[in-house]
């Protein structure tokens, strides 16, 4: 499933929603219609979403109010809500928070039964941090404050004792750390929530990137591409990109206007790639799966070494000895035995050449 983060009041025209199923996107998240014929357009054109605002809202942030849930969102608030809900086929889910800290998710694992209870035909949408979640200084007991838990993979292990929904949704926005952070953490971060989900029969959503942190960074498409093929290889069921209208940072897929940014062109094409990925396995009688993501994750691999070796080889300066050791594995004579002076004149020889034939 190919979703997208928020789509604002300015976009949400027949001519905009027509344009988002167009691009491939199945499902749009954190959705706020500015009224019920919105809904109408996202059924004509086969979209679903999941709708924010109706609940009470709720984000992590930097930590310092984990361990409040319960006290600023009791339950019976999730219940007086419920009761005032109208249906529609086009809302698939509703949001009941992002990114709580461990010491929330006792609660958050009640508010989780209570909207699975009261609302019959959605599901309860929460979104968890990535393993980079800290405050700015990064100190371990800031940390803590955000996660909850001295770890990320205790913060996982606490979401899968606390609450019950059958899968499990974190973003990490790679291209918005430093080269050396972005990538480790990134694949660290997948095995341990592909883990997680394999070991508890859960279904991994993943949320990548396709805005950038400033004005001048274009998320590319192989940027894209990279973001995406990983997440198949590591499993993931879903992946929902951030952003396809302004919710944070810069270069959507459209821009504050409602018109298309080049990121628009881009996704499209990544999601066509995608949706023929899925059908060409779905159409294979007999799929070996853990062979195709062995594969996958070989290629990847294959395309970090390239990458790294290029780098490497462009500071590589040849020396006389570099020269010397190449001449003695040609020709079988120890380097020691041949004089410096000849290898000087090996390395001009081309340029002695030129000198001396004329023509």
């Amino acid at each position: 499933l190919l979703g997208a983060y928020i789509l604002q009041p300015y976009a949400q025209t027949e001519k905009h929603i027509k344009e988002l199923s167009e691009c491939g996107i199945e499902m749009i998240v954190c959705f706020a219609p500015k009224d019920r014929s919105v809904l109408d357009l996202l059924e004509k054109y086969h979209v679903g979403c999941i709708i924010t605002g109706i609940l009470p809202g709720w984000w992590g942030g930097d930590g310092t109010k984990a361990g409040t849930l319960h006290e600023r969102s009791p339950i019976e608030i999730y219940e007086k809500k419920a009761a005032e809900f109208v249906d529609h086929p086009a809302v698939w889910g509703v949001d009941i928070g992002d990114e709580p800290s461990a010491l929330d998710f006792d609660h958050y694992g009640k508010i989780a039964r209570t909207v699975d209870l009261c609302y019959e035909n959605q599901l309860p949408y929460l979104n968890l941090y990535p393993n980079y979640a800290s405050v700015a200084a990064n100190t371990e007991d800031q940390t803590m404050c955000q996660l909850g838990t001295a770890t990320y993979a205790e913060h996982i292990q606490k979401y899968i004792e606390k609450v019950d929904l059958p899968y499990i949704s974190y973003d990490f926005y790679p291209y918005s750390l430093p080269e050396s952070i972005g990538i480790g953490k990134m694949l660290d971060n997948f095995r341990i929530v592909a883990d997680a989900c394999r070991n508890t029969g859960r279904d991994f959503w993943y949320i990548p990137q396709v805005n950038g942190l400033h004005e001048t960074h274009f998320t590319s498409e192989d940027m894209l591409r990279y973001q995406a093929y990983i997440a198949l290889c590591y499993g993931a069921t879903v992946i929902n990109w951030a952003c396809y209208t302004g919710g944070w940072w810069c270069n959507n897929v459209l821009d504050k206007e409602g018109n298309k940014t080049e990121q628009y062109d881009k996704l499209k094409k990544e999601i066509t790639v995608l949706e023929g990925m899925e059908k060409s396995i779905t159409e294979q009688s007999d799929i070996d799966y853990q062979a195709l993501a062995e594969v996958k994750s070989k290629l990847i691999h294959a395309r970090e070494s390239e990458i790294t070796l290029r780098r490497s080889a462009e500071n590589i300066q040849v020396e006389l000895d570099d020269i010397t050791k190449v001449v003695e594995l040609w020709t079988g004579i120890p380097a020691s035995k041949i004089a410096e002076t000849e290898f000087l004149k090996i390395a001009k020889l081309e340029e002695s050449l030129k000198k001396r034939v004329l023509g």
